[in-house]
């Protein structure tokens, strides 16, 4: 029933172009600033390959531009916009009503999670002063809360250790994979919802202990398991076989509660589903095709979407009968070559979802991806595809990271050419902003930039008006050496503000990890080896 559903559902897709206004090229040869001093300490980022060599600080300290405040509904079940996952809020607009950094005298903090390993890849701010973070290494997982002004680690509770980091070992599976706690979400009582290696979804209490004890004695800390589903029995009808022969179960990738309580999960391998909280009961489906899901999901009062490496679902339970069905399927160019910067055949971004009406993807066409915007009401009797949009340069462009989705703009970055953690390859030019016409009448080229930014999840800042980025730049005399930088964009007009050194070496690198505005006015991120933070001192020494 499914497989002849969707089919038909496929079939009716269709493709149409509307460009709208031309861009215009923000990109400009930044002056090299000595008089802002950069600062950095911790453990990590000073490999001895042009440290001494790398620019430290190029451009000014930007100004605040603020814009409106993102407003989309609050998720009931979800901790508040902002601080509740990866992408910010379930909306996937990774947009923060946060301040960010203006790269004033900046200070860079780092703190290493082992000697090797130990990424990042999402951080979660709690109001009660925690960042928390799964921290993903070649031996261990573990959550984790840090302090979030010192980074210092406060509390860790080692997690299921993923399957592809057993022997034998493949470093491009380990670091293409997303299962395990890569994904997490913060319920409305700040527990982090964790899809563990071991089939579990888990929800960890952060405990303070010895309240009482003077100020001048550090209270200690605990994570405690306060709910725990298993997945495997459930998950057997699934089994499979992989390509060294084993027998296996699908991995899950990622657990957000839906906007009634139910706790929707993806595994890689193609199944999706969702647990009842009230009876506990588990439903599921498998996709076609071999499909896999390695994408976080996005989830509105309307539905829940999934994009696999096929196409993009609307999913929903179905009010009477509290089965798992899906309203609609639309296929997209998934590619016939993995190219350098994709994680697999196939769109890697994560759907962004526009207002009350739109959601917006990448598809992974051969020439160049397309950006497709659709209107995702779960009735609509015309075209859904809003636009389509070519990026990038012909057969130089992937889109493999999730959009900024702020109002009715997109901000899309370009992930072409990016060949693992300690690869030495740049990534192809090209950052765009595209906005969707209030009408829903076609799509219209803002600005575009030639900066490269390589992997790292972007984040919109709307308090100062500024996207920060991380990325990759040459070091005078040192062709191979990795010198890295935050760099703050103006996301009205494209123009590249500053780029503020932080360190040197693969240990550096994101590896697909996303930036985090804090409430201080912090940038925290995850690299390789641990989490590193961008803050300004306003004055000298402070």
């Amino acid at each position: 029933m499914f497989t002849s559903t969707k089919v038909i559902c496929c079939l009716l897709a269709a493709i149409s172009v509307s460009l709208g206004t031309v861009a215009t090229s923000a990109s400009e040869v930044l002056p090299v600033n000595a008089e802002q001093r950069v600062e950095i300490a911790g453990t990590i980022g000073q490999s001895p390959v042009g440290w001494n060599q790398a620019i430290r600080y190029w451009g000014a300290p930007a100004h605040r531009n603020p814009l409106p405040e993102h407003t989309i509904p609050q998720h009931p079940y979800l901790s508040p916009q902002g601080f509740n996952g990866m992408h910010n809020d379930s909306y996937s607009s990774d947009v923060s009503n946060c301040p960010g950094p203006l790269g004033i005298n900046p200070l860079i903090l780092t703190h290493a999670e082992g000697s090797i390993g130990g990424e990042c890849a999402t951080m979660v701010y709690d109001p009660r002063g925690f960042l928390y973070t799964v921290s993903a290494g070649f031996a261990a997982m573990h959550l984790i809360a840090f302090d979030p002004v010192t980074l210092e680690p406060l509390v860790r509770y080692p997690l299921p250790q993923r399957e592809t980091t057993q022997f034998p070992l493949d470093i491009d599976e380990i670091m293409n994979d997303t299962s395990g706690g890569a994904y997490f979400h913060v319920d409305q009582d700040y527990r982090p919802i964790v899809a563990a290696a071991d089939r579990h979804i888990r929800f960890y209490r952060l405990n303070v202990l010895d309240q009482s004890a003077p100020d001048e004695i550090k209270p200690g800390y605990e994570w405690v398991v306060e709910e725990d589903f298993d997945l495997n029995d459930h998950l057997e009808q699934y089994r499979f076989t992989d390509r060294q022969g084993d027998s296996r179960l699908p991995r899950v990738t990622d657990a957000i509660p839906d906007w009634n309580g139910a706790i929707w999960f993806t595994c890689r391998e193609g199944v999706i589903g969702f647990i009842d909280m009230d009876s506990k009961d588990v439903r599921s489906i498998k996709l076609d095709n071999d499909e896999e899901i390695q994408n976080s999901l996005s989830v509105a009062r309307d539905g829940v979407y999934v994009l696999s490496d096929f196409a993009l679902y609307r999913f929903e339970r179905d009010r009477f009968t509290g089965a798992l069905v899906y309203s609609w399927c639309i296929p997209y160019e998934r590619g016939t070559v993995l190219k350098p910067g994709s994680l697999t055949l196939g769109s890697g971004t994560t759907p962004t979802l526009i207002g009350h009406d739109l959601i917006a993807i990448a598809d992974n066409a051969d020439e160049h991806p397309n950006l497709l915007v659709y209107r995702r009401r779960k009735h609509f009797s015309g075209d859904r595809l809003v636009c389509k949009v070519p990026l990038f340069q012909p057969y130089e462009g992937v889109a493999e990271n999730s959009f900024i989705g702020y109002r009715n703009s997109l901000i899309i970055m370009n992930n072409y050419g990016y060949n693992g953690p300690v690869g030495s390859d740049y990534t192809a030019p090209g950052i765009t902003r595209i906005d969707v016409r209030e009408d829903r009448s076609g799509c219209d080229v803002v600005w575009t930039s030639d900066e490269k930014m390589q992997t790292t999840l972007p984040k919109l800042s709307t308090d100062t008006g500024l996207i920060y980025f991380y990325t990759r730049e040459p070091v005078p005399g040192h062709p191979g050496a990795m010198a890295w930088y935050f760099v703050m964009i103006d996301f009205e007009t494209g123009r590249t503000i500053n780029k503020i050194f932080a360190g040197t070496g693969y240990r550096m690198n994101s590896n697909w990890g996303q930036i985090y505005l804090m409430p201080d006015g912090r940038a925290c991120m995850g690299v390789l080896n641990g989490i590193i933070s961008l803050s300004d001192r306003a004055q000298e020494g402070d």
